[in-house]
């Protein structure tokens, strides 16, 4: 479902088979590698997110852009949490 849907909006085949390896994938620009660490920060944020990572994406985001990311990733880390909270396994996902 998820990868249909990022490929209707542009997402490459290449990007979503390095996705794991976003470091050091010469697939994602500056910009999506911004927002994949912040996506990362957001979601382990046991240690806090770190100033440098909203620092980086002020370069590449404007402030509704950094809002509708940040809720995006909120919204879908708050999923994710309910179905392992619920038993759902993920291949029912």
């Amino acid at each position: 479902m998820h990868g249909r849907l990022a490929r209707r909006h542009g997402v490459s085949t290449v990007q979503l088979d390095t996705l794991a390896a976003w470091h050091e994938s010469p697939a994602f620009d500056a910009r999506a590698k911004v927002a994949l660490q912040w996506a990362e920060a957001v979601t382990n944020v046991a240690g806090g997110v770190p100033d440098a990572d909203f620092a980086d994406l002020r370069q590449h985001f404007d402030d509704r852009a950094i809002v509708d990311l940040t809720w995006a990733i909120v919204l879908i880390n708050g999923w994710n949490r309910a179905m392992v909270a619920f038993r759902v396994p993920p291949e029912a996902r």
